[in-house]
């Protein structure tokens, strides 16, 4: 490290291409583990950091696609070597422009999280498969922390709820539009402590997989917790994995 600061000067960010790799795998063999392997994937949610040559490593690996939130989002993934195929998004309060511009894009899945998204998304693409985000109204956050929890039982922006879940059904059969995945608003941020609150929501979610009927995809939302203090253990990924198991195995779906 001494060296590089030699030669960069700092403050500087210095990454671990052999440590980000390492990641991946550890994620891979728990889902492996838990009998996931082959109907689980894994998307990096770009908005943690968009550095281009990060990016590009991670798309060399082969072991992940991207998780994008604006349109300039999924623009700088198929720059980086991204496939529209590969690529997850779900973003709150588009303009038309916004969803204009998406649907270019050949193999980009689209979860639509407001009704006025799955109108214009209908308009532009009918006949499409498509997801939808859900909120449950249950959420977590890291160490339990109200204050860092943005999803339960405080209305947000983010999903339709249960109570517009069949008036977004009926309207995307309007456009002939294929609800084929679920994406769960659940929160992020959470450690070990935290997963028998994660069982709750997915079970809680499976409503909405049950009333779509054809679903084939879902995506459990938020993003895996780290430490930050140091009373803090890491995420235990095999109990993370098992608890996808229970909710998921048997069901046909890809998680």
């Amino acid at each position: 490290m001494a060296d590089l600061a030699r030669q960069f000067g700092t403050p500087s960010f210095v990454y671990s291409a052999a440590r980000l790799r390492e990641n991946l795998l550890r994620l891979h063999q728990a889902l492996r583990t838990a009998g996931l392997e082959g109907r689980s994937s894994l998307c990096y949610a770009m908005k943690a950091n968009r550095f281009a040559p990060l990016l590009t490593f991670l798309k060399q690996t082969g072991l992940c696609g991207i998780d994008a939130c604006s349109p300039g989002e999924v623009e700088h993934a198929v720059g980086c070597g991204f496939a529209p195929t590969e690529i997850s998004f779900t973003a709150s309060s588009l303009s038309s422009e916004d969803l204009t511009v998406l649907a270019r894009y050949d193999g980009l899945f689209m979860d639509c999280d407001s009704l006025h998204a799955i109108r214009r998304w209908g308009a532009l693409k009918p006949g499409s498969s498509i997801g939808i985000r859900v909120n449950p109204g249950m959420g977590i956050s890291r160490a339990a922390n109200d204050r860092l929890q943005y999803a339960g039982d405080v209305t947000t922006k983010f999903g339709i709820y249960e109570e517009q879940f069949a008036q977004a059904l009926e309207l995307a059969a309007s456009f002939n539009l294929r609800v084929t995945k679920i994406h769960f608003h659940t929160g992020c941020g959470y450690l070990t402590p935290q997963l028998a609150q994660l069982d709750k929501i997915i079970a809680h979610c499976l409503r909405f997989v049950d009333l779509a009927g054809q679903v084939e995809r879902v995506n459990i939302g938020g993003g895996l917790g780290v430490p930050h203090v140091a009373g803090d253990e890491p995420l235990d990924l095999d109990q993370w994995a098992q608890v996808l198991a229970k909710q998921f195995l048997g069901r046909g779906l890809h998680v």
